[in-house]
């Protein structure tokens, strides 16, 4: 970390992960509305 060359990859790091996070919580929300309105009828 203390090497400037590689400072950038650590934020792209970071923000890959904070996406692929993102998705993976997006799509258990969208599942679990799907699921309750399917168990509610």
């Amino acid at each position: 970390m203390a090497d400037p060359k590689w400072l950038c990859f650590y934020n792209e790091a970071y923000l890959v992960v904070a996406v692929v996070y993102f998705f993976i919580c997006f799509g258990a929300s969208r599942y679990s509305r799907w699921l309750e309105q399917r168990l509610a009828s």
